[in-house]
């Protein structure tokens, strides 16, 4: 596993020797920005972004931003405030080695790190790792080599033993055959099975974790968070559960125990949550602890809503979004009582995860107070009530007293993490994100579902917010139901909706990739980044990934949505310095959309079992360090030290300090 790094700055900064530490990037001929920014809805509402995010280390002579107002801290066009102290943060760090159960973990740490404490969940949130988490502080003025050693919740269980499927007893965790003709036990004969004498879908089926073969004989490893830490049993996907085995899950394992990673939706949840528990920034303890993880996993819940009736969905009318709030209510409520800390900060140092496609939008009011983390940004500036065109998850319904009146993502403390994507080795080993501008001759690409007006289409109207359609009124690439092509059909600019199995190359042979909404969030940014497209947005007021930290403007367009019919007399405005300048961006900061963290994290896990990687393991080891998780925490550890509640309370806790440790 590849160092990671973690900023934490001496105290006080005057006293600091900076040495910048600054990965120049190429010289930045931006022009002015002529787009908008879904700020510029947010800012209108006479709220501010920046009137918080004070900065103490004044490096403004030594790193002024570029033409396009940015400045670039390891490859990144940050925003200057963030970007500066950064760059003053990282002169003081140090090598530190991690002990976790039996494995080592090389990391860099300063003068005080900061930690994460991850709730005990074992009482509410569906029985999953039982953890606490947290990022260690440490306020000596000299430092030294540390270890930290996981102690988790108690001894290590012994993990069982594979076993057989004994099909002539009834076993709860097996599976019936799925012919409602013929109820009872998938009892078929194997050699009848494999050689296709019967239907599979007819007589069985084996959905559930922990089997695999066509009659699920074959006892396979279940999919859980960090594998329970090697400490339990992990049964169903969690430590001591159930669900089925592509549900909720970024990965399942083939019946040699294979890692098969999915395409779940909502994987980037569980990406996350295992990052942070491999971290050397958690805690046990939670008075160390600068931040609280909540890990409810609404990605387990949501996709399980219509037909898991101990959820009881059919009492809120099949609302998923009802569902989703009651779920996290009971985890606030579980903490307000069993736990000191959130009435310390009333949330504020409390994450939650929402990872489906209204994001928080449906978050009870008590948590408000929190940081969310979503991948659906929308400051409900333009778009003020649900966008979606799936019924179960229109949150307009939710009385303000459960619900309040805040909006789905408020910029000013909230964070919009990547969504995840299937990690795919043949895209990096070509390096589809580095292909050059000359072999970028498609001007716009779009694939993507384009509403009713096509062949296979969502049928709703109002299916991403109509932009979708829009967009393919005026530019389709391949004929309608009606046999008819978009009004402003161009050769350079493609937008269909056949799907295509070289659809990653076509990205990355194009020079523009459009970034519109489906049922709230779609995967369009990160798909345009990892295979080096400039991102073309098209979503007034929503917010994309980590947008409130980045300057967008240095390798990303956007363009209003009444703006749509002009799409490519505005791309035509961009000269060849300030597209190599974007692209040269995007190659920089492409990783910062994609979960490696995570997946190495797997690669140590398959090792253990194999002596050869598979082909993904060896491909994303090549890569930097600097991910998904690597940008989740230099964001976080600037909000630690930016945020004015957090300084407030910062200056309560030096004040109480000896004057050797301020």
């Amino acid at each position: 596993m590849q160092p990671r790094r973690s900023c934490a700055c001496t105290w006080p900064f005057g006293a600091a020797v900076i040495s910048l530490a600054v990965l120049v990037a190429l010289t930045h001929l931006l022009f002015t920005p002529l787009f908008p920014s879904p700020f510029d809805y947010f800012q209108q509402s006479n709220q501010s972004l920046d009137d918080d995010w004070v900065v103490d280390l004044d490096l403004s002579d030594q790193l002024p931003p570029n033409l396009n107002g940015s400045v670039t801290y390891r490859g990144a066009p940050w925003k200057p405030e963030i970007s500066r102290w950064l760059a003053g943060c990282g002169s003081s760090s140090f090598p530190v080695e991690i002990v976790e159960v039996a494995r080592i973990v090389k990391t860099t740490v300063m003068d005080r790190e900061f930690a994460i404490r991850i709730w005990d969940n074992a009482d509410v949130f569906m029985d999953m790792l039982g953890n606490h988490v947290r990022w260690h502080c440490n306020w000596s003025a000299t430092s030294q080599l540390l270890k930290i050693v996981h102690l988790g919740n108690g001894s290590p269980a012994k993990t069982r033993d594979p076993e057989s499927t004994d099909w002539t007893k009834v076993d709860i965790d097996n599976i019936f055959s799925t012919n409602a003709s013929k109820p009872g036990w998938c009892n078929m004969d194997p050699h009848d099975a494999y050689a296709s004498k019967f239907k599979i879908k007819e007589n069985c089926n084996c959905p559930y974790d922990g089997t695999s073969g066509l009659l699920c004989e074959i006892p396979t490893m279940c999919s859980c968070l960090n594998q329970c830490s090697g400490r339990g049993h992990c049964h169903g996907g969690f430590c001591q559960g159930r669900h089925y085995k592509i549900e909720c899950v970024n990965r399942i394992y083939s019946g040699d125990n294979r890692t098969h990673w999915t395409e779940q939706l909502y994987g980037a949840q569980m990406a996350l949550y295992e990052s942070i528990l491999a971290s050397p920034h958690r805690t046990l303890n939670g008075e160390e602890a600068d931040f609280f993880y909540v890990p409810v996993l609404d990605s387990c819940i949501i996709t399980r809503a219509d037909d898991a009736p101990h959820f009881s969905n059919k009492e809120r009318d099949f609302r998923r979004c009802f569902m989703a709030l009651d779920y996290y209510k009971k985890a606030y409520d579980h903490i307000v009582e069993q736990y000191p800390y959130w009435n310390r900060s009333s949330g504020r140092d409390h994450m939650w995860f929402f990872s489906w496609d209204e994001g928080a939008c449906c978050a009870p009011k008590e948590i408000w107070n929190s940081m969310m983390l979503v991948h659906w940004g929308n400051t409900n500036t333009k778009h003020k009530n649900s966008t979606t065109a799936y019924w179960p998850d229109n949150w307009d319904s939710i009385p303000s007293e459960r619900r309040g009146n805040h909006p789905c993502f408020d910029p000013k403390k909230d964070l919009v993490l990547p969504a995840w994507k299937v990690p795919n080795p043949r895209a990096v080993r070509l390096k589809l994100w580095a292909r050059p501008r000359i072999d970028r001759k498609t001007l716009f690409y779009f694939n993507g579902n384009l509403g009713p007006g096509y062949k296979h289409g969502r049928p709703e109207n109002s299916y991403s917010m109509g932009l979708r359609q829009k967009l393919a009124d005026e530019f389709g690439s391949t004929p309608n139901k009606e046999g008819k092509f978009g009004k402003q059909q161009t050769p350079n600019v493609i937008v269909t909706s056949l799907k295509s199995p070289t659809y990653y190359e076509e990205m990355a042979s194009s020079l523009f990739c459009g970034v519109l909404p489906g049922d709230g969030w779609s995967g369009r940014m990160e798909d345009s980044m990892l295979n080096g497209c400039i991102p073309v947005i098209i979503q007034d007021g929503i917010c994309l990934p980590y947008e409130n930290v980045l300057n967008y403007n240095s390798f990303a367009v956007r363009i209003l949505e009444d703006d749509i019919p002009n799409l490519v007399s505005i791309l035509q405005q961009y000269n060849e310095t300030v597209i190599e300048h974007m692209l040269s961006n995007v190659r920089s900061i492409w990783q910062r959309f994609l979960y490696r963290d995570s997946i190495l994290l797997e690669a140590i896990r398959q090792r253990e079992l194999f002596s050869k990687d598979d082909d993904w393991a060896l491909e994303f080891s090549k890569l930097g360090d600097d991910d998904v998780f690597a940008t989740f925490i230099q964001v976080l550890h600037f909000k630690l030290h930016n945020d004015p509640w957090r300084r407030t309370l910062r200056r309560q806790y030096e004040t109480g300090l000896p004057k050797a440790c301020t």
